[in-house]
């Protein structure tokens, strides 16, 4: 577990930032909506085909979300806000990624 300070600390808030912006810009390219519940729990759950043509992008985002998920939850824990979500991120608006149907 991470000391009280270290969840609070604004440098976290800077990289978590960049961590959301990072999910994005991926979900962007490969064309994912990740404001679709279950277009990113079919992500998450099942296997990355080994022969999809961006198989490294998809599995950096797979564990992106991930981490992204278990620092939400550490802070959740900790009562410290956890500040925004990727859907929230401005870049998420300028790029409208929630208008995508796509089958992972």
């Amino acid at each position: 577990m991470l000391p009280q300070t270290s969840l609070e600390d604004a440098r976290l808030d800077d990289d978590i930032h960049q961590l959301n912006v990072e999910i994005v810009r991926l979900a962007f390219f490969l064309n994912i909506d990740i404001k679709n519940e279950a277009v990113v729990e079919r992500l998450l759950e099942n296997n990355l085909p080994n022969d999809h043509e961006h198989f490294y992008k998809l599995a950096t985002l797979k564990g992106l979300i991930l981490l992204r998920g278990h620092i939400h939850r550490l802070r959740q824990e900790h009562g410290v806000p956890d500040g925004k979500s990727p859907l929230e991120e401005e870049i998420f608006q300028r790029l409208n990624l929630g208008h995508y149907e796509n089958e992972c």
